[in-house]
């Protein structure tokens, strides 16, 4: 083998290692990435949705009690476990969650080209309708339920429906009700019942679609590239089978690399996912985070749970396939006569020779002598 050919086999060689342990990282990620439904399925497994109304319920007790309008509306005693239960109801987490899939898919659709823009639609109306009519039962059913203030603990100015302690002679609770329901339908909260992708901008006024207008592309492009390097991938390994001397040694060779690499491989799959694992754990320990981020470090770890079953059955299959070259060359071995063989052969070939003929009859003594 010339020098130039074995240089042209060692730089196959080292070429196929980087586009094979890339090729099985990156198509991993394609799968997992790739489509809306792992990310959905790791959503829902991880149960955040549930945990979307608590945390934000949390996060406004720390900060201030929530207007629902800025016209008059009292300020909803969020701390209360009865308020608590209207909200999860008006927003429960199997409606938070269509409400986010239809974002998902809506964006994948995008990025793929199905849609030439992004476009969704979140309608919260029968949401705040549901709330309302929760929050007023709450008021009409809290009113009810208060003794007539005295003279000592009449209130000043108008009666805080949702926080009083008694209600004044005669007062209309039912009235009071039926405004606290509509203060709600009117005010400030949920005010835009039809949320689309137009209507989310930037301050420069520029809508989702136009901030990420090169996405698509990108998508494309890493995609075609990741389908690119299995391609060459699969060319360098016909160029090893091909630069060997003979072609058997070159798949013995070739199967060689693809058991190393996929052994490697499934090591490196493996070390990630338990790499992210401690990394997430130690994030939220740190941080002290909520129930929210708790599920969104649960969903992530289950991302890299599908990322790290995706790599490591596709390193397998290459550790499959480099013994299954190996077992082919094996089976098809052609005969090889050993030097034993070979010298038994020629012993037994020179005695035919020097073995007398059948119809050869020895001389006798008269005729030697005639």
């Amino acid at each position: 083998m010339t020098f130039l050919r074995k240089t042209a086999l060692w730089g196959a060689h080292t070429l196929l290692v980087s586009a094979l342990l890339s090729f099985l990282l990156l198509f991993s990620l394609l799968q997992v990435l790739g489509t809306p439904h792992a990310i959905k399925n790791a959503a829902r497994q991880s149960e955040l949705y549930s945990s979307i109304v608590t945390d934000a319920l949390k996060e406004a007790q720390k900060k201030q009690p929530a207007q629902l309008s800025d016209t008059g509306g009292e300020e909803i005693p969020l701390s209360n476990p009865e308020v608590q239960r209207i909200l999860n109801q008006a927003l429960p987490p199997s409606y938070i969650q269509s409400q986010t899939e239809q974002i998902v898919d809506a964006a994948y659709a995008w990025l793929q080209g199905v849609t030439p823009t992004l476009s969704f639609t979140i309608n919260v109306a029968e949401a705040k309708a549901r709330l309302a009519d929760g929050l007023g039962s709450y008021a009409q059913q809290h009113l009810a339920s208060l003794p007539v203030c005295t003279a000592a603990t009449m209130p000043q100015g108008e009666v805080d429906i949702f926080n009083a302690t008694c209600v004044p002679p005669g007062f209309d609770i039912s009235a009071a009700a039926a405004q606290a329901r509509q203060q709600i339908l009117d005010g400030e909260f949920i005010k835009d019942t039809t949320i689309t992708a137009a209507d989310i901008k930037n301050n420069e006024g520029k809508t989702l679609d136009q901030q990420l207008q090169a996405a698509p592309r990108a998508y494309d492009n890493v995609r075609g590239g990741i389908y690119i390097l299995g391609i060459v991938a699969v060319l360098l390994s016909v160029a090893v089978i091909f630069l060997c001397s003979h072609w058997r040694r070159g798949l013995h060779a070739l199967s060689i690399v693809y058991i190393s690499v996929g052994a490697i491989s499934t090591v490196l799959a493996w070390l990630s996912h338990f790499s992210i694992q401690k990394v997430a754990a130690h994030l939220i320990k740190a941080a002290e985070a909520g129930a929210l981020q708790q599920k969104m470090a649960d969903m992530i770890q289950l991302l890299a749970g599908d990322l790290r079953n995706w790599w490591i059955g596709l390193s397998l299959g290459l550790v499959g396939l480099g013994i299954s070259g190996l077992l082919a060359l094996r089976l098809t071995r052609p005969p090889e006569k050993t030097l034993a063989g070979k010298v038994n052969e020629s012993v037994e070939s020179e005695a035919m020779d020097n073995k007398p003929s059948e119809t050869e009859k020895p001389s006798d003594d008269k005729s030697i002598r005639n």
